[in-house]
């Protein structure tokens, strides 16, 4: 018997996924805009959750957009996302 099967006892696995799967809603958190259209910068941004703010606040400096992915991409799902400005 699978793991979710056992917690949930009544619905089988897969009726449980699809009734996650209906309530589940997922929101941004990074951005890459177009600064620059001639020279393709991009400026990264991060959704900040702290009550005063709860917005989209710039991180880092306009860079091509091959090197922002690479230097932020990494903290989704970390905690250092949090430290990110």
């Amino acid at each position: 018997m699978a793991e979710l099967e056992r917690t949930i006892g009544f619905l089988s696995e897969l009726k449980a996924t699809g009734v996650f799967d209906r309530f589940i809603s997922y929101s941004p958190l990074l951005q890459f805009v177009l600064a620059n259209k001639e020279k393709r910068t991009f400026i990264t941004r991060r959704y900040c959750f702290r009550g005063s703010i709860d917005d989209w606040i710039e991180i880092g400096r306009p860079d091509r957009l091959t090197k922002v992915v690479k230097k932020f991409v990494r903290h989704l799902g970390q905690d250092s996302f949090y430290e990110l400005y």
